[in-house]
């Protein structure tokens, strides 16, 4: 039986803050739901917690809005940086978790410096498996999104969500599937350039870490758009060896650059990572002028990256049922 705990900003449900309701959680079997219902608002508020089987479900991503400001260079209480883990607006950790019509921001990199690189800032960190996330927005800039540490085999499942950043913004390891998303880098103009081997550039949609048995991140039938100057986006750039990222059916701005890929600074784990295509439309899709580094799949080899493939699992996980 699921157990339903409302939260709403203007004092009418049972609880006015997000963590306030996850930290009076009473002592509950952790193979029951626990569903968090979230009324129209803007929660303010820096969440964190452990357990497995937790849904967040608001009304609309437009409605529910939880946004949070720490950076990587924030000081801590110890007047320490705090570094790229912390700064996450929502960190969970616990298997099962389920995310439906929500907007999870981190606006620190908003509006400072006229506008030039801030450096990370976390909107969510979602170290769980079996996660599914439906209808949601991710704002940010660099490392909007943390999907995970790599190398514990996790399954996430991204279905009509809208991210947006810059640098690395979607990014970690595990099999991932992103399916009819729409993928936004921001126009930084003349004020925001990443200094890489290549020359200097808007930004990089993905930094996956994937382990040599992981499939990686499965973009699936996803809009990749930007106002950014043609060409200046990559669509990844190898954070660890044995990344993968494979783009199926997408739908490409001319701002993706025309090699799509770039290297990881001056390291080599270009020559270990697995990018593919499949059948990418738009002008932003450029097969004859891709990277080495990069393949382009025919139709069969394409049919290997099916949606039960990717996260099915020893348990078959089918996150849609």
């Amino acid at each position: 039986m699921d157990r339903i705990w409302t939260i709403a900003a203007d004092g009418s449900g049972m609880y006015r803050s997000i963590q306030a309701a996850v930290d009076a959680l009473p002592d509950i079997p952790e193979e029951e739901r626990v569903i968090f219902q979230i009324a129209p608002g803007t929660y303010r508020e820096k969440i964190w917690f452990s357990r497995p089987n937790v849904t967040f479900r608001g009304t609309s991503p437009e409605e529910v809005v939880i946004v949070w400001n720490d950076g990587s260079d924030v000081l801590d209480e110890n007047g320490q940086p705090m570094g790229t883990q912390r700064t996450a607006t929502l960190h969970v950790e616990g298997d099962g978790l389920r995310l439906e019509n929500l907007t999870i921001q981190n606006d620190y990199g908003y509006g400072r410096n006229e506008g030039r690189f801030c450096g990370q800032a976390i909107a969510a960190a979602l170290e769980a498996d079996r996660a599914v996330v439906l209808n949601c927005r991710f704002l940010g800039s660099q490392d909007t999104l943390y999907v995970g540490t790599c190398g514990l085999g996790h399954r996430q499942y991204y279905k009509d969500c809208y991210i947006l950043g810059d640098v690395d913004f979607i990014f970690g390891g595990g099999n991932i599937y992103f399916e009819h998303c729409t993928i936004e880098s921001i126009d930084r103009g003349n004020n925001f350039t990443v200094e890489d081997v290549e020359g200097t550039f808007n930004g990089y949609l993905t930094a996956a870490s994937s382990t040599e048995e992981e499939i990686g991140f499965v973009f699936q039938d996803c809009d990749l758009i930007s106002s950014a100057a043609p060409g200046s986006v990559y669509l990844g750039r190898p954070w660890k060896n044995h990344c993968a990222v494979t783009f199926l059916n997408c739908r490409m701005g001319a701002h993706i650059h025309p090699a799509g890929w770039a290297k990881w600074r001056r390291e080599q784990h270009h020559l270990y990572c697995r990018y593919a295509e499949y059948n990418s439309m738009g002008p932003g899709a450029s097969p004859d002028t891709r990277c080495e580094f990069s393949r382009q799949l025919d139709r069969n080899e394409a049919l290997g990256y099916s949606l039960s493939r990717v996260l099915g699992g020893e348990d078959l996980w089918d996150p849609r049922y």
